[in-house]
């Protein structure tokens, strides 16, 4: 198998560095600590704002889309080059909701009108989407969901909470899980709903993280009024596109770009210092460099498989746990051979990193469990990547 890249897929690398370079401002690599996170703040949420829509210009921004949707029908393998660079260059330009989630999702099962009133302006990089999964007691059991959602005959009544929703903030729209049929087996009582997020009865309350930023909310519906129009998919099966929703979600490229700087980063800081000559540093950045590797390997293996239109269950959950594992284990390590000097923010002069070490160590922590845990992601390995039967509930 020829690993390397076409001659077009390094032309199309290199000239899509050359153009974050020049429209991000000179200390972009401050950054780096979340470009996932296109609504960090204020400023964040400027630059994506203005990077975005030339991406869509230019076709980048959904280019694996299909061409009848604003596509250009370009394979997965670049989709995953345009994440990596996006990462790699600290640039907070693809909504992973909007682009990454909902698009793909309303492409393989949005009605014609849904496609038409919301894939134009995604696909502009115009609008930013959350999700509404996660609730106080339904993480990633998605069955456990309490939301409901009841049919009165004119209209659904949405009644329930949903938390930890990234950037609900700063979004317009949110697609969420509800329960619609309460005699129903679990799995099968499920629906998915799309929704303004100014709706009447919806309610958007903040949760500060560990490190002081506003990027999860709580959002509560007190007998909110939706239309069967914003039912995505079919009336309680929406288990199946949650499924396949989260397969998007588990195969971002973005953190591979982050700690291909970071690695990048700690070898100028340990020659700059002199640490470059300690064993032991020495060794710890190699096993990075060779972690990073594998990860990038197998994220190109699920890549190949989407183009060939082979199901990617399995390793889109072994790509979440090793993209995971390995971000905690690079901040951490970058934060061990930084010191105490890691503890500085980018307030402070000459902060090892551009001060952005403390946020992307805190924010690693949240990859274990975000979009799944990682028990739940082994126990699709041992299901569908082993053939072990599935495990008993108790």
């Amino acid at each position: 198998m020829n690993f390397r890249f076409t001659k077009e897929q390094e032309e199309f690398r290199q000239e899509l560095r050359k153009f974050l370079v020049e429209e991000t401002p000179p200390d972009f690599a401050k950054y780096m600590y979340g470009t996932m996170d296109v609504a960090a703040n204020d400023e964040v949420s400027e630059l994506s704002s203005k990077i975005a829509p030339k991406l869509a210009e230019k076709g980048w921004l959904t280019s694996s889309w299909p061409k009848e949707w604003f596509g250009r029908g370009a394979s997965c393998t670049e989709k995953l080059i345009m994440a990596e660079e996006l990462g790699y260059c600290g640039v907070p330009a693809r909504d992973m909701y909007s682009i990454g989630m909902v698009g793909p999702m309303l492409i393989e099962w949005g009605t014609e009108e849904q496609k038409k009133q919301h894939l134009p302006s995604i696909a502009r990089g115009e609008v930013l989407w959350c999700q509404g999964f996660s609730e106080p007691d339904a993480g990633s059991d998605m069955g456990a969901c309490k939301t409901t959602a009841v049919w009165n005959g004119k209209e659904y009544v949405v009644n329930g909470q949903k938390t930890w929703t990234s950037q609900a903030h700063r979004a317009k729209w949110i697609f969420f899980l509800a329960k619609t049929d309460p005699e129903a087996p679990k799995y099968r009582n499920l629906t998915i709903f799309i929704a303004p997020l100014d709706t009447p009865g919806i309610t958007i309350k903040p949760i500060i993280s560990m490190d002081g930023t506003h990027h999860f909310s709580d959002v509560f519906f007190d007998d909110v009024r939706i239309p069967k129009e914003n039912v995505l998919g079919e009336v309680n099966k929406g288990w199946a596109v949650a499924m396949a929703l989260m397969n998007y979600d588990r195969t971002l490229m973005e953190p591979l770009g982050q700690i291909k700087r970071l690695i990048e980063v700690m070898v100028e800081y340990v020659n700059r210092t002199g640490d470059s000559k300690n064993q032991v540093v020495r060794q710890k950045l190699a096993q990075l460099a060779i972690e990073t590797e594998v990860c990038h390997l197998l994220a190109y293996k699920i890549a190949a498989a989407e183009d060939a239109k082979l199901p990617i269950v399995n390793e889109a959950s072994m790509s979440k746990i090793m993209n995971a594992e390995l971000m905690r284990h690079a901040t951490g390590i970058a934060t061990e051979i930084v010191g105490l000097g890691s503890q500085l923010t980018e307030d402070e002069t000459d902060a090892p990193c551009l001060g952005r070490l403390g946020h992307l160590h805190f924010d690693s922590i949240a990859n274990a469990f975000g979009a799944g845990t990682i028990e739940i992601q082994k126990n699709t390995i041992a299901r569908f990547g082993l053939g072990l039967p599935r495990e008993p509930r108790g």
